[in-house]
């Protein structure tokens, strides 16, 4: 029999996407996921990536992105969660499932 053939899940893409940060302050037309949330370019169910929905200024947001915008802010969190005092360990060896999650959402913008 070859290798082992088991796949490592780890951490699901869309809670990779739920760690993005959204902006403070939106435009209603952000809050209901038309628009991007970084750049306000208009969405469709085949360009958008959904970031989860959020609790702002006492509402839920339908928080959503470009694939591009979605990628470069992942790039960010990534560099955040592998660099400084507070990085994260496991990626000092290899990446952790989260880094492995992250690394997902950035490809999502190559597509």
């Amino acid at each position: 029999m070859a290798g082992d053939q088991t796949v490592r899940v780890g951490l699901p893409t869309h809670e990779a996407l739920a760690m993005l940060p959204v902006p403070d302050h939106l435009t209603t037309p952000q809050m209901d996921g038309h628009v991007c949330v970084y750049d306000n370019e208009a969405l469709s169910n085949d360009t958008a990536v959904d970031l989860g929905q959020r609790q702002q200024d006492g509402r839920t947001v339908f928080a959503r992105a470009s694939r591009r915008c979605a990628s470069q802010t992942a790039v960010g969190v990534l560099f955040d969660h592998t660099t400084g005092a507070d990085a994260c360990t496991v990626c000092q060896t290899a990446p952790c499932d989260t880094a492995s999650a992250l690394n997902r959402v950035i490809r999502m913008g190559a597509r």
